[in-house]
């Protein structure tokens, strides 16, 4: 039983981190903000794009001053980010929009059933060539 559950959670695990790449993610740019629109889709990945076109992972001589917030405040990070966007920086997100939803579940029911039908393969295989 112990081997099934350890199964299940590797196979479900293994699943979730590859289903970023069952598909080119989308991209959008966006200035004044670092929410997508769209609640449902599911982030990739994000990055700053400076006003030269270079996507970085953070801004580092944007001349813009970044402190700590404290608590659940988030009215540094908010000051941090307008002074970004005032300065030309742009903000990218990389997705997979909810309409993919479908495309990922038959991605993800053709593994487990190439996967399945592998493993049966062998367990046939196994049981024939036993002796005795």
């Amino acid at each position: 039983m112990a081997l099934v559950v350890a199964g299940v959670a590797v196979t479900m695990f293994t699943l979730f981190q590859l289903s970023d790449y069952y598909a080119e993610p989308a991209r959008t740019e966006l200035s004044g903000t670092v929410l997508l629109d769209d609640h449902d889709a599911r982030l990739v990945s994000t990055a700053w794009v400076e006003p030269s076109g270079k996507e970085v992972a953070e801004p580092s001589d944007s001349g813009c001053p970044r402190r700590v917030d404290v608590g659940q405040s988030s009215r540094n990070a908010d000051a941090w980010q307008e002074c970004l966007f005032s300065n030309g920086y742009r903000y990218a997100v990389y997705y997979h929009p909810p309409s993919r939803f479908w495309r990922f579940q038959w991605t993800e029911a053709g593994i487990l059933t190439l996967a399945s039908a592998a493993l049966g393969g062998l367990a046939v295989r196994r049981t024939l060539r036993r002796p005795g």
